[in-house]
């Protein structure tokens, strides 16, 4: 086979291996987003709950207008952040998350070998298009499911790439 064409080969598989890590970083951190959010509205339900059952600021032998106003407002709050976990659902977002992030990373390894496979000669160029055919209609197929992404996570994703958690330098071996 031709030389130039596994180049060309290669070069794709590089590229769209960079495209699928990236996209997996960017749901893994709108993932890691909505499961601290979610653990957050948690523990402030619990604790207003807890204060409003429990009556615990009328411990202190009071009936000022104050500490009624107090747990009024412990009231509406955790009203408005029921409606909002309920709403928003971050537990089944982080999920979705996770789940596109754990397909991207195998289609990522998928590529990677692809990659190897392409510099040790295995494939002729039929079996190339057949293969780079089948990654590529398997990225349709995550994409067509996966949860739309935002800025917070992009912004986290790049500051990952930024920080080293996540390099491309091996894409760079012969």
């Amino acid at each position: 086979m031709e030389q130039r064409l596994v180049n060309l080969y290669n070069q794709q598989a590089m590229f769209c291996y960079g495209n699928v890590e990236w996209s997996h970083k960017i749901h893994e951190k709108a993932a890691d987003l909505f499961t601290t959010v979610n653990s957050w509205l948690r523990w402030i339900q619990l604790i207003l709950a807890f204060i409003i059952s429990a009556d615990i600021i009328k411990q202190f032998g009071t009936d000022s207008p104050v500490i009624s106003g107090i747990l009024i407002g412990c009231s509406l709050i955790l009203t408005l952040i029921n409606t909002i976990t309920k709403s928003f659902d971050f537990n089944g977002r982080a999920s979705r998350h996770i789940m596109t992030a754990n397909a991207l990373w195998d289609l990522r390894e998928d590529y990677r070998s692809f990659k190897y496979d392409i510099q040790a000669g295995r494939y002729n160029e039929d079996e190339l298009r057949i293969k780079r055919d089948e990654l590529q209609k398997r990225v349709k197929e995550i994409y067509k499911t996966a949860p739309r992404t935002f800025s917070w996570a992009y912004k986290k994703a790049e500051k990952a790439f930024d920080e080293g958690q996540v390099t491309f330098d091996h894409l760079d071996e012969k």
